[in-house]
């Protein structure tokens, strides 16, 4: 069957390999790319195999319809998480190199968007040392470490809202962000945003800062509040699973556009009924990265019906099966001078 929804604005098929012909279309999620050829005036279209073992084939792209060929690769979309370095000051250690007795050093964690990921749903937490003894800084770092997850605790027994590790040779104490909980199609994966804030110590009548947040011995890559005059630099990681430690791809991203065109395309009614229902099957495995292909072009009727529908035909698939090098060459048989390779415009030629 064809898909030719004028309501449909994206139509993404997943591609776990590329045959020939239709002949040897045969596996769930073989797909076979039909090159255009703007000297015939023949367009590019997909036929494919879905989840239940059905073969549809996308609109035509006709060489005059088309905007654009974009590619995008798993690795520019992996999620990435903010991760602050915190050392202790020497302006405010003793001569002995420990941190002096008697004070209570505070460190603010400012969550802005915790709740209802808004602006206005700001939530705080703190880390809080009072030295009743000089403490070493490798000592006052644990205890600072151990305020932290303290004071997050009640949190953590949902899901953890941050990452506290302590490198002792170089005496650092590292806080990372963390993906939130994730489900496809229901609950989108986030990366939970804070800032830190050390407040000053009023050491001999003079507030001294205590704490010097670094970006954790890489480049900075940005700054909290996206101000560098703030001096809370941070550095960009890979974000990670917060209970497994798993390093994340952009497959959890691709799974939920995968969930949602799917129900564009017609199962809008998934769930409703169970257990008497007929279960949906999804290509995307979350754990997998996938490279991405978007030909945006636009579809236009005949007689009155002339106005132009914007669409976008999309492939995902491994970076075995959608590469740069098939974009390129959709790209040139639609009569396309460029490309896009993660951004950036590439010739054809």
């Amino acid at each position: 069957m064809g898909i030719f929804s004028v309501n449909q604005a994206r139509h993404l098929f997943v591609a776990k390999a590329v045959q020939d012909t239709l002949e040897d279309l045969a596996a769930i999620g073989d797909v076979v790319l039909h090159q255009a050829d703007k000297t015939k005036g023949t367009g590019f279209y997909v036929h494919a195999v879905t989840g239940k073992g059905d073969t549809l084939r996308s609109d035509i792209v006709y060489p005059g319809s088309v905007a654009s060929v974009s590619f995008r690769s798993g690795s520019a979309m992996v999620p990435k998480a903010r991760k602050y370095a915190i050392k202790v000051s020497s302006d405010i250690l003793d001569t002995d190199g420990k941190v002096p007795k008697g004070y209570s050093f505070i460190l603010n964690i400012n969550y802005p968007t915790y709740q209802g990921m808004a602006e206005g749903e700001s939530y705080a937490k703190m880390g809080d040392v009072f030295t009743r003894s000089a403490m070493t800084v490798n000592d006052f770092l644990a205890a600072l470490g151990a305020s932290i997850k303290r004071n997050v605790a009640h949190e953590a027994k949902i899901w953890p809202i941050i990452k506290v590790d302590i490198d002792n040779t170089n005496s650092v104490l590292y806080l990372t962000e963390v993906a939130q909980d994730w489900h496809r199609g229901t609950m989108a994966l986030e990366i939970l945003k804070f800032n830190v804030t050390p407040v000053p110590v009023v050491i001999d009548t003079i507030a001294t800062q205590w704490a010097v947040v670094t970006d954790g011995g890489s480049s900075v890559t940005g700054y909290a509040n996206d101000s560098t005059t703030d001096e809370v630099p941070f550095t960009l990681v890979t974000a990670k699973d917060a209970k497994t430690g798993a390093s994340l791809t952009n497959g959890r991203t691709i799974a939920d556009l995968e969930y949602f065109f799917m129900g564009e395309r017609g199962d809008i009614y998934r769930g409703i009924g169970w257990p008497n229902i007929v279960p949906t099957e999804y290509l995307v495995d979350p754990s997998k990265s996938y490279n991405v292909i978007d030909i945006d072009f636009y579809w236009a009727g005949d007689a009155e019906d002339v106005q132009k529908s914007p669409r976008v035909l999309t492939l995902v698939g491994e970076s075995s099966v959608v590469t740069a090098a098939r974009a390129k060459a959709i790209a040139a048989g639609l009569g396309l001078t460029t490309y896009f390779n993660d951004g950036v415009g590439t010739t054809t030629a």
